[in-house]
């Protein structure tokens, strides 16, 4: 389960007849990995503890995730027809991506 959904279905969006049973836990392992867990007081048939995946791996994919952006930016800022503020923030920003 990935974060949005995990934030989605597990933490936002439960039903009302539903809230009061939720109780949610910060889990960690043997090795020290630390993930979310979701569960309810009472299961009714069908409902089950779900658990997040491990923080470690989702850092990952997030540091993937704003890798690629950064290089996209980097290849393509020069590209825009929009009107970029000359700042020192943008200056800052340029220098750093490289653009």
């Amino acid at each position: 389960m990935d974060v949005s959904d995990f934030r989605d279905y597990q933490i936002q969006h439960i039903p009302p007849a539903k809230r009061n049973r939720i109780t949610r836990a910060t889990m960690y392992d043997s090795e020290g990995n630390t993930s979310l867990s979701v569960s309810t007081l009472y299961p009714k048939d069908g409902e089950r503890q779900k658990d997040s995946r491990k923080l470690k791996e989702l850092i990952s994919e997030i540091e993937k995730y704003i890798e690629n952006i950064i290089n996209f930016v980097k290849e393509n800022g020069g590209k825009t027809s929009l009107a970029l503020e000359d700042s020192n923030k943008t200056e800052l920003m340029r220098k750093a991506l490289g653009i």
